[in-house]
């Protein structure tokens, strides 16, 4: 696993919303590209925090339109 993508993952569960934290549920929104190592993170984060990691997959660009549009994702997660 990426030390990076493990960073990022890490400071994006800082910012979540306590909703989520409350509901012991997370929506990942996912590019397609980082689809292999979303695995292990959630099954990494499910097992550290207890919390269920729901992650969707699609492009970049199409999760970018959907936040914009309103979707319920707490986070973003695309390789840079």
């Amino acid at each position: 696993m990426s030390k990076f993508a493990l960073i990022l993952l890490s400071c994006g569960m800082l910012f979540q919303t306590i909703t989520s934290f409350a509901q012991k549920r997370i929506t990942v929104a996912a590019a397609a590209n980082v689809q292999f190592v979303m695995d292990e993170l959630k099954k990494d984060f499910e097992q550290s925090s207890g919390t269920e990691m729901n992650v969707i997959l699609n492009s970049s660009g199409k999760l970018t339109a959907q936040i914009k549009e309103g979707a319920p994702y707490d986070i973003l997660f695309q390789q840079m």
